[in-house]
């Protein structure tokens, strides 16, 4: 990937307790290749989950002012953010499109 190329992004909706956390192990584990380098954002405000220790986390992000932040660097791979199951999706997508983790092709997956 040269400089200035960003990864995909994808910004998984659904409610919190709704299995988007299977559902995206499962997505990675058997819909990209190994070598893929698919990182996964929790937002902060979401407890802990068994499903966790199956996804590769590099972090939490928080939405403050309008802004989605995050000490975490992302690498080359998919960026996968997962949603505050309980907060405004509408919200979380305006600051996601806004902030400079979208700017590569931006992709919203819904679960169910």
């Amino acid at each position: 990937m040269s400089e200035t190329e960003k990864p995909l992004v994808y910004f998984v909706l659904g409610a919190a307790g709704s299995g988007r956390r299977e559902v995206l192990a499962d997505l990675i584990a058997s819909g990209l290749p190994a070598d893929a380098g698919a990182q996964v954002l929790l937002a902060a405000t979401e407890a802990a989950a068994e499903a966790d220790e199956q996804l590769p986390v590099i972090g939490r992000w928080t939405l403050e002012d309008e802004q989605i932040t995050t000490e975490a660097t992302p690498g080359e791979g998919p960026l996968f953010i997962l949603s505050d199951g309980r907060g405004n999706p509408v919200d979380q997508l305006e600051a996601a499109a806004e902030d400079d983790l979208a700017c590569g092709a931006f992709v919203v997956a819904a679960a169910a």
